[in-house]
């Protein structure tokens, strides 16, 4: 960098620094701006101060702690690139507009312009331009001592890790085990490739667990082994029994059904009379029945008329009843019909005087005139006088035809109510009838051939009671039950031989399951093992080939633990001692050695600044623009002084 030009940027109003020198240094008491100074170099390029922050109180502050209004900030920087000079600038203005309603201007936000050699660009442009000569992340690792080492863990080791290639082949190029790796590899990274295995593990060792518990069971619970000849004997001995029992029991059931069929010639003759007795029953009570259903018939026959007596009787009582209230309201509206056509027929005409004046001045007409006008009076009200009464007598005479009418009703309802005490009567006679014949019911029993059969049938069964089975097989059919019961059991110890061999293959195959799962076991931990050797191995290239970049730093990436696993940690050291612990000269130090690495590997550099460098005594030598900011209580503003005035040197 060749100047630096800033325009209110922060506390700094109207400053310039030149950087002509390979090492500048720059004084002031603590709060003049340094820090400021070196945010305003990384904002003109990158628009965001060294923490990342965009646009982050940029603007000059009044001693109130108010933003000054109507400020536009400016840094412009010039800078080699390549051997040729580049000036760029950027402005954060402020926007004012007057709305055409208001009086005065009124804040529209800011503005953002850009310059390249004076000459105004777009963002895009500018951006490309500034991207063409290092990635933000990188520039402010080049710049600040302390920047990468206020990195998250995870990004040091992206970006120290993208500073080296080393390839997989490469690793595995005189290792069989690591190729054969790599080939199983294929489609996959080698973490899943080990969480693949590690679901594998996950589904073997539960069922490999268990299988020693379940053959362990298995052979707890198999029988022993039984005497198989000795059982065999007493099956045989005791079927012997068993057959000699049944033979007796053959022999007594043979007897016992010449009994039965003596028997049931005996029931088949008590049957066939049963069943005459039946017929006699069913003849007697068919005849019966049909007498009482015709009465029964009859009855409800009787009944429905009585009901429906009943019914006309509640009909003609409600119709007299309408009847009666309609002769009485006719007979009331005729009584006033004649009352109208009398009040009619008195009606006389009677002549307004106000009738023969004119209704226009209200003068009394002319006499022939009023003799006209009351003839036409007279005839209208005659006429209507001639219509009303005649209207009234038309009406009178349909009144008079509908009470004629309502009493003929009347007459005739009077006369249809005597009929129920004859339905009545017959009800009765033929509840009689019904009743004597339920005293019929069993008359049956009187008949000769009902009362012959009876005897038959009596003498038969006593003839059934005296055959009778003499024979007691109780006592057999307990000895069999009891010896097939003792069978059963011998024969379910010669059963427990099937068990026993069954168990014992059951057993087998339990063990051979073990047998396959260790060997499954064994062959994914195999797997594991070279998976995690090989990536011990590509961390160690990896740390070596990094730690081969650095002058005296030195970065512990990997730890390996007790159980063999390969874990990711970062740790910045110098001479064993790790970066936290360091003093402030030693992080500068560690810092500037960091960025030489970085500097060189991607073949960029840019001037490097160094905060309290007061504190630092002694920095290692590097091959790129420094600029030292050292705090001195003697200057309140920012002030450039030569190197001599410093009694610094560089190693």
């Amino acid at each position: 960098m060749k100047q630096l030009n800033i325009t209110r940027f922060r506390g700094l109003q109207n400053i310039s620094f030149s950087f002509e020198e390979p090492e500048t240094w720059i004084y002031g008491r603590n709060g003049s701006g340094k820090t400021s100074l070196f945010d305003s170099f990384v904002w003109c390029l990158f628009g965001k101060d060294h923490l990342g922050r965009a646009d982050y109180e940029i603007k000059p502050y009044d001693k109130a702690g108010k933003i000054i209004p109507r400020t536009d900030v400016e840094v412009e920087a010039i800078i080699l690139v390549d051997g040729a000079m580049r000036k760029l600038r950027r402005c954060y203005q402020e926007v004012w507009v007057k709305p055409k309603t208001e009086i005065e201007e009124v804040s529209k936000g800011h503005t953002t312009e850009y310059f390249i050699d004076d000459v105004k660009v777009s963002k895009s442009r500018y951006d490309n331009l500034v991207s063409t000569l290092c990635d933000d992340i990188v520039f402010k690792t080049i710049t600040n001592p302390l920047f990468f080492t206020s990195l998250k863990q995870d990004e040091q080791r992206k970006l120290l890790f993208s500073m080296v290639s080393i390839t997989d082949e490469e690793i595995a190029e005189e290792n069989d085990d690591f190729k054969k790796l790599l080939s199983d590899l294929t489609g996959i990274s080698i973490e899943e490739y080990k969480k693949s295995i590690n679901t594998q593990k996950a589904r073997i060792k539960p069922e490999l667990t268990g299988l020693p518990e379940r053959i362990a069971g298995l052979k707890e619970g198999m029988p022993e082994m039984p005497d198989e000849a000795r059982i065999s004997s007493e099956i045989s001995l005791k079927q012997a029994l068993v057959d000699e029992i049944e033979q007796a029991l053959n022999d007594a059931a043979a007897n016992a059904e010449n009994q039965n069929r003596v028997r049931m010639s005996i029931q088949a003759e008590i049957n066939k009379l049963e069943l005459q007795q039946q017929e006699i029953r069913y003849q007697h009570s068919s005849k019966l029945n049909e007498q009482k259903a015709e009465i029964r018939s009859q009855i409800a026959e009787v009944e429905f008329k009585i009901i429906n007596a009943k019914k006309q009787a509640e009909l003609v009582a409600n119709r007299r009843i309408a009847l009666e209230a309609d002769k009485g309201a006719y007979e009331t509206k005729l009584q006033a019909l004649r009352e109208k056509w009398k009040t009619i027929k008195a009606e006389e005409l009677i002549f307004d005087e106000h009738a023969f004046k004119c209704p226009t001045c209200e003068r009394l007409l002319e006499a022939a005139d009023i003799d006209a006008k009351q003839q036409e009076l007279t005839a209208k009200f005659n006429t209507s006088k001639t219509q009303r009464l005649e209207a009234n007598k038309t009406e009178g005479l349909a009144v008079v035809e509908r009470l004629k009418s309502i009493t003929q009703e009347l007459e005739q309802l009077n006369g249809g109510e005597k009929q129920e005490l004859f339905i009545g009567t017959r009800l009765d006679s033929l509840n009689s009838q019904l009743a004597a014949l339920d005293q019929k019911n069993k008359d049956f029993e009187m008949l000769n051939q009902y009362i012959e059969n009876s005897k038959l049938i009596e003498g038969l069964k006593f003839q059934l009671s005296t055959v009778t089975n003499t024979v007691d097989n109780s006592q057999l059919i307990d000895e069999k039950r009891q010896l097939t019961r003792e069978l059963d059991e011998l024969k379910s110890k010669i059963a427990l031989k099937d068990v026993i061999n069954n168990t014992k293959t059951r057993i087998a195959q339990l063990e051979e399951r073990v047998s396959i799962l260790n060997q499954e076991l064994a062959s994914l931990e195999r797997k594991e093992f070279i998976a995690k050797k090989f990536e011990f191995e590509k961390n160690t290239r990896y740390e070596e080939k990094i730690n081969q970049m650095f002058r005296f730093v030195k970065f512990r990436l990997f730890k390996t633990q007790v159980d063999g696993q390969i874990i990711p940690i970062f740790e910045c050291m110098v001479d064993g001692v790790p970066f936290s612990t360091l003093n402030n000269a030693m992080q500068i130090a560690a810092g500037l050695d960091i960025i030489h690495a970085i500097s060189n590997k991607h073949g960029v550099s840019a001037p490097i600044w160094i905060d309290n460098r007061e504190s630092v005594t002694e920095i290692p030598k590097m091959e790129t623009q420094i600029i030292n900011l050292v705090v001195d209580p003697r200057y309140f503003k920012l002030q450039q002084v030569q190197t001599e005035s410093f009694e610094l040197k560089t190693a």
